[in-house]
């Protein structure tokens, strides 16, 4: 499963969006932060990626903000997460998630990214230990020798 991604037009046409709900004070002004969220974290560009995070957790329990939309914004936080590298943050984050929401279907394929991602991090963990561990029996071998 791969992420979906932004671009800077997305991401433009949502600040302006999200802006204008703000300074007229539209009762929609919440969705449109969050489709701002989205468009952050979506972002191919890491320092988006940052900023989304960020707008993510200022988002979260403000004002106008449902408990949809609060279970949307934690969503956007764990894939921020995710693309930053921070892949166990991120998934005791969706995991949280799926215990209040467990048919939330984008939340569960992001939870199986991530376990595939964590899965594949620890098998080249073993590979570089296996590695490391042969190397030094070489040199202990080498040095037995002389």
């Amino acid at each position: 499963m791969e992420l979906p991604l932004s671009d800077d037009k997305l991401v433009a046409d949502c600040r302006k969006e999200f802006e204008t709900a703000q300074s007229k004070g539209h009762t929609d002004s919440a969705e449109a932060s969050i489709r701002y969220c989205w468009a952050l974290v979506h972002s191919p560009n890491q320092d988006r990626v940052w900023q989304g995070l960020a707008f993510a957790e200022a988002l979260l329990g403000g004002p106008g903000m449902t408990e949809h939309n609060n279970k949307e914004v934690i969503y956007l936080s764990s894939v921020a997460k995710y693309k930053l590298g921070k892949h166990v943050d991120a998934r005791r984050q969706v995991q949280e998630l799926l215990k209040v929401s467990p048919g939330m279907r984008q939340a569960q394929n992001l939870n199986d990214l991530l376990e595939a991602t964590l899965a594949k991090e620890a098998l080249i963990g073993v590979g570089i230990g296996a590695g490391l561990l042969g190397v030094a029996a070489l040199v202990v071998a080498g040095l037995a020798r002389r």
